[in-house]
């Protein structure tokens, strides 16, 4: 699809409100090397995701976590001699701990309002 159909289409207004979102700043940024999806095998799976995360936000089951900012934290671990701070390696621990109350949250099976049986 060309450049000109996807602005006529509104893709970077969507991508710039779904980059609100975003829970940390890594998945801001792969929303901005995103592309249009043409596989519908790929659109279909994300599609799921973002029904499941629709119904999470509909009910009022909020995400536990926000994530710390590690983009300085990340260019200082390449440098070989370098040391992380009291407050980086905070923050490094702080990321870890979100990202890992994150997805039990995700893996955490729930019932919403109307499901009966099984698993939710």
């Amino acid at each position: 699809m060309d450049g000109r159909t996807l602005v006529d289409l509104g893709h970077h207004i969507i991508l710039d409100e779904v980059q609100q979102l975003c829970l940390s700043n890594e998945g801001r940024h792969a929303l901005q090397s995103d592309v249009f999806l043409y596989d519908a095998d790929e659109l279909s799976r994300r599609q799921d995701i973002v029904e499941d995360l629709m119904e999470i936000a509909t009910y009022g089951i909020g995400q536990p976590v926000s994530f710390p900012d590690l983009d300085d934290i990340l260019e200082e671990l390449v440098i070989p001699t370098h040391a992380l701070d009291g407050n980086r390696l905070y923050d490094l621990g702080t990321y870890i701990e979100a990202a890992r109350t994150f997805v039990s949250f995700c893996r955490t099976p729930r019932k919403f309002p109307g499901e009966s049986g099984g698993e939710g």
